[in-house]
């Protein structure tokens, strides 16, 4: 099968309306803690042209990759325009990286997709590579605003994993309404208690909510739960998840959440972790939270350094991109990263694809051209070893029959075989 005819096969495609409105509408990612895209909107414009509009994680708010034509695929070339739609394709590029979107249908409100990232010759310090991502269908949050009270928890918690990346102000306002309700923190934690076992997605969130918070109140839960025993095993827990993964993703949020309230307490504790702790998910998570919440300042990592144990000191060079700086900024802090760590430089591709193939068709021939000797070779061998085996059974046999006479009088080395008469 030609190159040509898989991309022939796949790309024949339909934009009839009742294809692609499974894929229509709002698609937040189920990771509250994704670094990668953040948001999709997928819509269709004027001449039946889909639209695709992307988001991902920076700081102080998510970069806008933009808006660009996405095409649908078909399952086969010969499907009508009765047939659905089965995957969706678009490409956003910027100065320092293009980006391939493969998305698949909707099954129920969840969304699949895999991006393809590519480097162009310039960045040599970066290889290619591959992400998978999972989002649910957002709704328009803003005109449905939900408060965060002691009798909405529930209630909240779904709109809240609903929010878009433009509305997530709105959520951090009700949030901010609810910061001193100690009853509504006390009931977010229980609910925490009940959800952690069975429902990770949605503990991450309640960690999120609370650490939004920021009420003093929740220090002392957020450090107990940091400290907790990571258990042992492999036993599976949520989405092929062990016991140990769950916990320290759990562990690694309510960092964040106890670095985000920024009182003397809980900074304390969380130069504590950063000092202290065994799980190097935490550290680094605190190491991360502590900066980002200064702005990645040269006083906040000066005032962090004396914490940091020896394997964790590389992180203060690391550069983070955020929409405030330009491609160009990040590449240039990338590459005095690597500068000033190039054990951390990713192999070179051109390594492997420079060695030669082997060519199986030479193997094969010669092994074709020497079967037949072998098969001869092995033929013989047989041959010989019955042919001692019935000589040696012979001698035994002629021995067996001696007198004790002849075996009393025969000399050492002497054949006394018995010999037909000549």
């Amino acid at each position: 099968m030609t190159l040509r005819f898989i991309v022939l096969f796949w790309a024949f495609c339909s934009t009839a309306h009742g294809q692609i409105n499974f894929f229509l509408g709002k698609w937040k990612n189920v990771d509250p803690n994704a670094t990668g895209i953040t948001f999709l909107n997928i819509s269709l414009r004027e001449g039946d042209r889909i639209s695709i509009e992307a988001w991902s994680k920076c700081h102080p708010e998510d970069c806008y990759w933009g808006e660009a034509q996405a095409h649908a695929y078909a399952p086969n070339p010969s499907s009508s325009s009765a047939n659905i739609a089965v995957k969706l394709s678009v490409v956003f590029r910027t100065d320092s990286v293009e980006t391939l979107i493969i998305i698949n249908r909707p099954i129920g409100s969840y969304l699949s997709a895999e991006a393809l990232s590519r480097f162009p010759e310039r960045i040599k310090a970066r290889s290619n590579f591959r992400t998978n991502y999972t989002f649910i269908k957002a709704s328009r949050v803003d005109s449905t605003r939900v408060p965060l009270t002691p009798e909405t928890i529930d209630e909240f918690i779904a709109w809240a994993s609903r929010s878009t990346v433009t509305n997530d102000a709105i959520v951090e306002e009700e949030i901010k309404k609810a910061q001193n309700d100690t009853t509504v923190l006390r009931l977010l934690f229980g609910r925490l208690q009940k959800t952690r076992q069975n429902d990770l997605g949605s503990s991450l969130i309640t960690l999120s909510i609370i650490g939004q918070m920021r009420n003093p109140a929740a220090i002392e839960k957020l450090y107990n739960l940091v400290r907790e025993e990571m258990p042992k095993g492999e036993e599976i827990v949520d989405e092929g998840l062990t016991k140990h993964d769950a916990l320290e993703m759990l562990k690694v949020k309510a960092v964040h959440g106890l670095a985000y309230i920024r009182t003397p307490q809980a900074d304390s504790l969380v130069l504590r972790i950063i000092r202290q702790d065994s799980l190097r998910a935490t550290r680094v998570a605190g190491i991360d939270a502590f900066l980002y919440n200064r702005g990645d300042s040269p006083e906040a990592k000066k005032q962090l350094e004396p914490h940091l144990k020896p394997e964790d000191k590389i992180l203060l060079d690391r550069v983070r991109y955020t929409s405030t700086i330009t491609p160009e900024e990040f590449n240039e802090g990338l590459n005095r990263f690597y500068e000033l760590h190039p054990e951390q430089l990713p192999p070179d591709p051109g390594a492997f694809l420079e060695q030669p193939e082997r060519d199986d068709r030479k193997y094969s021939g010669k092994l074709i051209y020497y079967l037949p000797l072998l098969v001869v070779g092995l033929v013989l061998l047989s041959a010989m070893l019955i042919f001692l085996f019935v000589l040696g059974k012979k001698r035994k046999k002629a021995k067996d029959h001696l007198p004790q006479k002849d075996l009393e009088d025969k000399k050492p080395g002497e054949d006394i075989t018995p010999h037909p008469p000549e």
